[in-house]
């Protein structure tokens, strides 16, 4: 299946940016990544930074002109994590850092017409098909919990005070608590969009399907930050946006 992909990160309001963002491409497969840092920690722009690094760094080590797959998208994904948390681990050592910097991750591999992804935290993957959005990872987060619970309403939770309290992360004494999709075929006109909160928090999902169902990748990105940086005002949080668009006939 042919695929087109770009991606952006922006500052926003903020001093400075601890979004970090990657797609590459090899052989048969494709890499996506979008990472938060968390600002409530020192170095939170290392830490999306090493996490987005990591994962790459690995997808470029192991898919090559000889190896054009991988054998485990999953299993890749997992250990991609897992790196990424040891080396915010690393660093807080070789620093002698207090604590550790924490970040969110979602990280999207696409192969031979399936999607496979993963995430820590709340930011997220969409799939959208069809016009509408046909699934979306779910916030590893405390307002996600009293969502589920029915406590609070969607339109409260996204006013909530905490937030941006996440309950698993890359970084600090714990490991992740990794959530994995399914294996997911993926048909022509199907867009796939990794972002941080700093997007959704700003743009309702159906207003976010719509802009990327309707432009090619590159003008999806962009027409989605713009409005962002338009409605986010002076304290808006740094924004960062993947797109990953289907076209073409499936590969058998």
């Amino acid at each position: 299946m042919k695929l087109s992909a770009a991606f952006d990160t922006r500052i926003g309001g903020r001093r400075r940016n601890e979004d970090a963002a990657a797609v590459t491409a090899a052989g048969a497969a494709l890499l996506a990544v979008v990472a938060d840092g968390m600002g409530g920690h020192n170095h939170g722009d290392v830490a999306s930074r090493l996490a987005v690094e990591t994962l790459i760094q690995a997808f470029q080590a192991q898919v090559t002109a000889t190896t054009p797959r991988l054998a485990d998208p999953f299993l890749f994904l997992q250990q991609g994590f897992e790196a990424g948390h040891q080396a915010l681990a690393d660093f807080t050592r070789e620093q002698r850092l207090p604590e550790s910097p924490l970040t969110t991750c979602v990280a999207c591999l696409m192969q031979d017409g399936i999607a496979y992804w993963a995430h820590v935290g709340d930011s997220r993957l969409y799939l959208l098909r069809d016009g509408h959005i046909h699934a979306r990872t779910r916030d590893h987060s405390y307002v996600q919990q009293l969502l589920d619970r029915g406590e609070i309403s969607p339109a409260q939770a996204l006013q909530h005070p905490q937030r941006n309290r996440v309950s698993t992360c890359l970084g600090g004494p714990l490991p992740p608590a990794t959530e994995f999709s399914r294996k997911t075929p993926v048909q022509p006109g199907d867009v796939l969009a990794l972002c941080t909160d700093g997007v959704w928090n700003v743009l309702a999902a159906d207003e976010l399907a719509d802009i990327l169902l309707s432009n090619p990748a590159a003008a999806a990105v962009k027409t989605s930050l713009d409005r962002v940086d338009q409605r986010g005002g002076e304290r808006r949080d740094n924004l960062t946006l993947a797109v990953i668009r289907c076209e073409g006939e499936p590969v058998a």
